[in-house]
């Protein structure tokens, strides 16, 4: 089985990076699997409503994530959680 590990994380050596390091040695100490990481350090990808990917002018950073995506029979994510909930790239507002 082809598994993708994902660290949502830009950080260098972040805990999800660790993670999914410890992971894919544990899925390859039983020689079974094909496993890849793809780590977001790099990641180049635009915000919802902010943008758009064109497939003919991909960066290495999207290619590599494309590519892992689709050759991936399963896709395992890691996030970094910060006050019991993912980190936000811009502050939520609320409404009344």
């Amino acid at each position: 089985m082809k598994i993708t590990l994902i660290s949502t994380s830009s950080r260098k050596n972040s805990n999800s990076l660790r993670f999914v390091s410890y992971l894919r040695h544990l899925l390859a100490e039983e020689g079974q699997h094909e496993v890849s990481i793809v780590t977001f350090e790099h990641y180049d990808i635009p915000l919802v409503g902010q943008g758009s990917v064109k497939k003919e002018s991909l960066t290495p950073f999207q290619e590599e994530l494309i590519n892992a995506w689709e050759a991936a029979d399963l896709i395992i994510f890691a996030m970094p959680e910060y006050n019991w909930t993912a980190p936000h790239k811009r502050p939520m507002r609320f409404t009344n």
